[in-house]
């Protein structure tokens, strides 16, 4: 790659650049970090380097130095992630409702990981022949229990707008229905 002019990525940057003061990594993968510090001071002018790694903290602090430019992608907001899922699964009323309970389910991952999860309930819906709802509520009950008190309550309110009752609330979010209708009358 060096000598050719391109742009050359090297993606999971962590796994070959990590820390060389961690202890439980051999010399040999110390040696390669040192050997790959010397390859990026002497990339060429003609060339970008660009690399992406989800673990900065596992980098050794000398690669920090060696690029020029460090951009931080952060998590989506709540409303990005609306927007992401809506794409997800499609365009219509019913699906801006469901973009905004997924969104709040799944707020904190990542978009590889709102996809993966929005494509992964589609195939089984497919697979199962059952309604793609069906699917959604193992997503969103695996995903409410780690929400907070406040988030999950706002959560059920959102679940009531696709038409489920508010039995099915409590069965896919663990919020009891003295709960739930308890934050119903608090809206109204």
């Amino acid at each position: 790659a060096k000598g050719v002019p391109c742009v050359f990525l090297l993606d999971e940057f962590d796994a070959i650049a990590k820390r060389r003061d961690d202890a439980a990594e051999v010399g040999e993968l110390k040696r390669l970090v040192t050997v790959l510090l010397q390859e990026i001071d002497e990339w060429p002018a003609t060339g970008l380097l660009v690399a992406a790694t989800n673990h900065p903290e596992l980098l050794d602090p000398a690669v920090w130095r060696r690029f020029e430019v460090q951009i931080d992608f952060p998590m989506p907001l709540e409303e990005q992630m609306r927007e992401s899922v809506l794409r997800l699964v499609g365009d219509n009323e019913r699906a801006a409702t469901w973009s905004r309970v997924l969104a709040k389910a799944l707020q904190g991952f990542s978009y590889a990981d709102v996809e993966r999860e929005v494509l992964r309930a589609k195939r089984q819906a497919i697979i199962r022949q059952q309604p793609f709802s069906d699917q959604l509520k193992g997503v969103i009950h695996s995903r409410s229990q780690s929400l907070s008190r406040d988030d999950r309550s706002q959560l059920a309110l959102d679940l009531l707008e696709t038409g489920l009752s508010q039995r099915e609330v409590n069965e896919w979010t663990g919020v009891s229905r003295d709960t739930i209708r308890k934050a119903v009358k608090q809206v109204n």
